[in-house]
């Protein structure tokens, strides 16, 4: 007797393999590993040397040695072959950005579910495409927006929601490195990439929005390949000062830095993603650290996709922690801030969810 529809295993299919299909690829082979999926083909131009070569490489790769390969595995050259296969349920897009859309809508076509990389898109307009394509679809589409399942970055929302700690203060952000070494000629190009405060700060920027929401007015001072953003709100969070710092503009070799200070009214919480712990917190005269998912950000985020696709198959649902409205929207808020960094002045956000691009979708759907 086969197993219940929703206990089945999802089959996954990877397209592209550079440092972050890598590390897709290896948190589905864990999440195999406990009978949650199963890896069934990957795609990629250079795919037999990726494979031969999938010692850890990155700013934040794995210690651990990668899980090994099905003896089955399916490789291919061209992402349409593997879209072509049947036998997958999920696909996980891990191209050059510019390649996100068009391989999104085309493995929607292909009726299958999509984990894309962020970003989704530079512009927040090839973000509504792949929105109206998942209303149609009707699949599951999450944008790999990993700060949302990073242990320690789930935490600090729900401490900010629930002011266990008392108001918030204060939120500082930075995450900093060099530029990629890896695909150089992609990263150099400002116009595939969006720069740094594309590509590296939308992890904070979303961030933001996730736990703050859309702020009133944003402020950015730099360069595209860092930039520092403050963003000003009104109500209750009139008084809070928050303040992100994002960019490639360390030297070559230096170690990449990912760290929060988030100020409350009875306690101060920070992370640092050298130090272990990385999540401390000081209230009282003394430091706490809290517990946190032993799971990193990696495979929380694919086991939550896989989730909602066993759910799907079931015929339920399940929200999605991450969204392409959500990926819509810190598309528009990263134009707003590259607008104050080119006019060198604040640049007041209008709410994306009353502009005439999510309107005509509601019109459509």
């Amino acid at each position: 007797m086969s197993a219940p529809l929703s206990q089945t295993p999802v089959t996954v299919g990877i397209v592209g393999l550079g440092f972050m299909g890598r590390t897709h690829l290896d948190a589905y082979l864990r999440a195999a590993g406990d009978g949650l999926c199963r890896v069934v083909a990957v795609a990629d131009q250079h795919v037999a040397a990726r494979l031969a070569d999938r010692a850890p490489k990155g700013n934040i790769a794995a210690a651990d040695a990668p899980p090994p390969l099905p003896t089955d595995l399916k490789t291919f050259t061209d992402p349409a072959a593997l879209l072509a296969e049947t036998s997958i349920d999920l696909v996980s897009i891990c191209t050059p950005t510019d390649t996100h859309v068009g391989l999104t809508l085309a493995a929607l076509r292909a009726g299958k579910h999509v984990v894309v990389e962020k970003p989704v898109a530079v512009d927040p307009g090839d973000v509504y495409k792949v929105l109206c394509a998942e209303h149609s679809a009707k699949r599951v589409v999450m944008p790999a927006m990993v700060m949302r399942f990073w242990p320690g970055w789930a935490w600090l929302r729900e401490q900010i929601r629930s002011k266990a700690f008392g108001k918030l203060t204060g939120l500082t952000l930075r995450r900093l490195g060099s530029m990629p070494g890896w695909s150089p000629e992609f990263y150099r190009d400002q116009a595939r990439t969006g720069g740094a405060l594309v590509d590296l700060h939308i992890h904070d920027a979303d961030f933001v929005l996730w736990a703050l929401g859309f702020p009133a007015s944003v402020t950015t001072v730099g360069t595209l390949n860092h930039a520092v953003t403050t963003y000003r709100y009104e109500g209750e969070l009139a008084d809070t000062h928050v303040v992100a710092e994002g960019g490639w503009g360390q030297a070559p070799g230096s170690p990449f830095r990912m760290e929060y200070t988030a100020y409350f009214e009875r306690a101060t919480a920070t992370f640092d993603l050298s130090r272990s712990p990385a999540v401390v917190v000081y209230r009282d005269g003394a430091a706490e650290t809290p517990a946190m998912p032993t799971l990193s950000g990696y495979d929380q985020e694919v086991r939550h996709a896989i989730g909602a696709v066993r759910a799907f198959k079931a015929g339920a649902s399940a929200p999605l922690t991450a969204t392409v409205m959500d990926a819509m929207n810190v598309a528009a808020l990263l134009q707003y801030e590259r607008q104050s960094l080119e006019t060198r002045g604040p640049v007041r956000v209008e709410l994306l969810r009353s502009a005439p691009i999510f309107m005509d979708l509601q019109r459509t759907t």
